[in-house]
C-alpha cells in the first residue's frame, strides 16, 4: 500500500515524465518507469484517435513495446523461420 508521499512522490514523475500530449520520454529505464507508463497508458485507454491524448497513448504504447521487445525473455524456445 502506498502512503500519501510516496503517491505525491509517483505523481511528481509521471508529471514530470509526461508533459502535455508531447511524450519527453523517448526510452524506459527502469522497472519503476515502465510501471508509471503503464498506469499512464491505463489512464488514456479511452482517448479518441486524433487528439492530443490519442497520439500521447500511441507514443507510450511504442515505448513500452520497445522496452519490452528487450527486457521480456520468450516463455518458450520456439524459433520461427
Amino acid at each position: 500500500m502506498l502512503l500519501n508521499a510516496d503517491k505525491f512522490k509517483i505523481k511528481k514523475q509521471m508529471t514530470n515524465i509526461f508533459s502535455g500530449a508531447v511524450v519527453s520520454l523517448k526510452k524506459i529505464k527502469s522497472n519503476h518507469q515502465y510501471k508509471l507508463v503503464l498506469n499512464e497508458i491505463e489512464s488514456l485507454m479511452d482517448a479518441q484517435k486524433d487528439t492530443a491524448e490519442g497520439f500521447k497513448l500511441d507514443q507510450l504504447v511504442s515505448i513500452v513495446e520497445n522496452f519490452e521487445r528487450k527486457r521480456v525473455k520468450p516463455l518458450f524456445g520456439i524459433g520461427f523461420k
